[in-house]
């Protein structure tokens, strides 16, 4: 038995399948540049080494790269984008001789990698403020007011994901915005044509949570902050709307819930101090509170239109004719079927005066009923645009310039460089560290293409920012490789042809540990400013 295995084994070996590759293969032996600011990819790689003629594929961390030239000694290719998360991956040559492999050597970086590289739970609360109303042209060349965002003059929100594994940057996706670490290098900017994809998205798998688990993010209750916070938004829409001074009888009012959530009715806020409302009527019983103002405005003879504009909310107890109110902030529920946790607010909205810019805000994690703190953290600081001014309110006269890529903004038609490129600026922050980012989105669309959600988008600029420095210009090729947008309406008031918006926003990023072997949670505290911004080529 023993002399026949031996034999056996003796003629594998001398039976030995045929080798793949013939020849010594080629030899990786370096690479420039060594790594990449951003996921997005797109930039030149050199590989420089032995007998790399004929290379028929490279593949740079696990995605196969565009060849640009080969000759024995270098190949020169197209980074891919990465995939998320990215870090040190593998490079790889094959031609028809063989294939050699670098192991961990080119590197997708990023300045915040070190923030989400623990990522498990994510949160986002943001305040995106957009201008009131847009007056715009027809194509008979004259103007029509155009509703953009309304008196609130934008809106607020906050939502989290609750993950299983590791789920890099995806606190900073979770509004919609360019993931940040797919943005390119600080003070760069990017072209997307259409059809390419901002960054890969991360592999979310939920966790296993039970439904009685609550993140919650709040700050100590200012009601004299929120009431500045509704005068400051009455003044902007009488400086920016068309019609301001026909606006009267202003009001600050507190809509009440009662103990069913259903809405209960209306009343005048007569006093307030830090955390109680003094009101025109009785409110036993009442459990939460929209803050807001009531304005009437003058249509003519006997005709009068009121509005209501909701600023902030507050859960409160009511007493008499006085309102306690509690911590602001949101709560963060998780929900079993998805994955995500949803806000649990008052009358289901969340309004930007809830989410308080510059403040400290308290972070604990409730679970089964135990409620574990995490810590305190500082909520973003208020973004200060200075130009282009998107806020404005009236924009987009057309001019005359031939010879440059104009931005108009306002009748006053200012040019923002005079080779047509396109400056950015806003107020530096006071408090940016390594959790700030100022990512900045130019995105155009096609009116005409029907599209469920919004319009057709047919390409994007993507841009980082340096906070400190207050700048950014978008050069005035990459503006040229996308067409104009003239951002214009039909007779009925409806967006035809190509459009244009512009958006500006602050990120500062908080990671805090969860314990247990939970990994971070990190939380995205963002002020964004959003509008239409028009686009005229040559």
């Amino acid at each position: 038995m023993r002399t026949f295995l031996l034999l056996f084994l003796v003629a594998c070996a001398e039976d030995e399948l045929p080798m793949y590759w013939s020849g010594s293969g080629p030899v990786i032996e370096g690479h420039y540049p060594l790594g990449v600011d951003s996921l997005l990819g797109g930039e030149t790689l050199t590989i420089s080494g032995q007998d790399l003629t004929g290379t028929q594929t490279v593949i740079v961390g696990g995605r196969n790269a565009e060849i640009l030239s080969v000759s024995d000694q270098a190949v020169e290719v197209i980074v891919p984008k990465g995939s998320p998360g990215g870090g040190l991956v593998d490079v790889s040559v094959v031609t028809d001789q063989g294939q050699s492999t670098m192991e961990a050597c080119f590197e997708y970086a990023s300045p915040g990698s070190a923030l989400w590289s623990e990522e498990r739970t994510s949160a986002a609360l943001y305040n995106i403020r957009c201008p009131i109303e847009l007056q715009t042209q027809t194509p008979s060349n004259g103007f029509r007011s155009l509703w953009w965002c309304g008196f609130e003059g934008g809106w607020a929100d906050a939502y989290g994901f609750g993950g299983a594994s590791s789920q890099p940057s995806f606190a900073a996706e979770l509004m919609g915005f360019a993931g940040l670490n797919t943005l390119p290098a600080k003070g760069e900017s990017r072209v997307l044509l259409a059809g390419e994809r901002v960054q890969p998205s991360p592999p979310l798998i939920y966790g296993v949570h039970p439904d009685e688990e609550i993140l919650h993010i709040v700050t100590q209750r200012d009601l004299d902050r929120d009431l500045d916070y509704m005068w400051s938004q009455m003044e902007y829409i009488q400086e920016t709307y068309s019609y301001g001074a026909d606006l009267y009888d202003i009001r600050a009012m507190a809509w009440m819930y009662g103990e069913d959530e259903c809405l209960a009715e209306g009343v005048e806020i007569l006093d307030s101090d830090w955390n109680s409302l003094n009101v025109d009527g009785f409110v036993d019983g009442i459990t939460g509170i929209q803050l807001g103002l009531q304005v009437s405005e003058d249509w003519g003879p006997k005709v009068t239109e009121t509005y209501a504009i909701p600023t902030s909310t507050a859960a409160v107890c009511g007493t008499d004719d006085t309102l306690t109110a509690k911590d602001s902030g949101v709560q963060l529920r998780y929900d079993s079927w998805s994955g995500y946790f949803y806000p649990d607010a008052v009358g289901g909205l969340i309004l930007p005066g809830d989410i308080p810019t510059s403040a400290r805000y308290q972070i604990s994690h409730e679970r089964l009923g135990q409620i574990a703190e995490l810590g305190v953290v500082r909520g973003v600081e208020a973004l200060d645009l200075i130009s282009p001014p998107i806020l404005g309110g009236v924009l987009q006269a057309t001019t005359g310039v031939k010879d440059a890529a104009v931005h108009d903004i306002g009748f006053q038609q200012e040019f923002l460089g005079l080779d047509g490129s396109l400056t950015i600026e806003w107020e530096p922050g006071i408090d940016s560290d390594e959790g700030t980012f100022i990512s900045i989105e130019l995105i155009y669309y096609d009116a005409n293409i029907d599209d469920p959600m919004y319009m057709t988008e047919v390409g994007r600029i993507v841009a980082q920012g340096d906070d400190s420095l207050g700048m950014l210009t978008i050069p005035v090729d990459q503006l040229l490789s996308l067409p104009q947008a003239p951002n214009r309406v039909d007779p009925n008031i409806d967006m035809i042809g190509k459009w244009a918006e512009l958006s500006v926003v602050r990120h500062q990023l908080r990671v805090l540990e969860m314990g247990d072997d939970q990994g971070d949670l990190v939380i995205d505290f963002v002020d964004a400013i959003q509008g239409p911004i028009s686009i005229y080529h040559p």
